[in-house]
């Protein structure tokens, strides 16, 4: 249970988590407001989404290397 539930679960939480406190100090993180602040945004999220869509889509498509995820 701890490898299929917990820890995917507390994984999610600290990148969420991360991902707020990035957004709401972009402008402390890069010292400006304006374009760049939220291209950066645009990219912080973008890249998680991302990568939820592929781990989604290995695990339906490919088991073998969605078990490899993580493995060393």
């Amino acid at each position: 249970m701890r490898h299929r539930l917990i820890a995917p679960s507390l994984a999610f939480v600290g990148i969420g988590t991360t991902l707020v406190f990035a957004t709401m100090n972009l402008d402390v993180l890069f010292g400006h407001t304006g374009a760049p602040v939220f291209i950066i945004l645009g990219l912080f999220y973008g890249v998680f989404v991302l990568g939820m869509a592929v781990a989604l889509v290995l695990r339906r498509k490919r088991p073998d290397i969605y078990a490899l995820i993580g493995r060393q």
